[in-house]
């Protein structure tokens, strides 16, 4: 299945959101130059799922901010639930930190 994020790149902090409308919005910190930002996305993913980086495929916009992904055994829904079964920061929005 596919999943659709935004990525933010040049972040200050790494997290990943969930907007008002359902709409997974990936921060990070690396710029989208030679491949970095697009090994980060996966490299994030992967600890926050706590699954292989082998299991995540960017199948679409590899050089574009809204990127469709498959992760092996997560479906959209699941996917989605357990971003926004996140602890909630100060805004109200969900969102994870993690240091990776």
């Amino acid at each position: 299945m596919i999943i659709e994020i935004k990525v933010h790149p040049k972040a200050k902090k790494k997290m990943v959101r969930l907007d008002s409308t359902g709409k997974v919005n990936l921060y990070i910190l690396s710029a989208p130059t030679d491949g970095k930002a697009n090994e980060e996305v996966i490299a994030y993913i992967a600890a926050l799922l706590h699954c292989p980086k082998n299991a995540i495929t960017i199948v679409r916009g590899q050089q574009n901010r809204n990127k469709q992904l498959t992760i092996q055994n997560w479906t959209p829904e699941s996917f989605r639930k357990f971003i926004g079964d996140l602890p909630a920061d100060s805004t109200h929005n969900k969102t994870r930190k993690d240091a990776i």
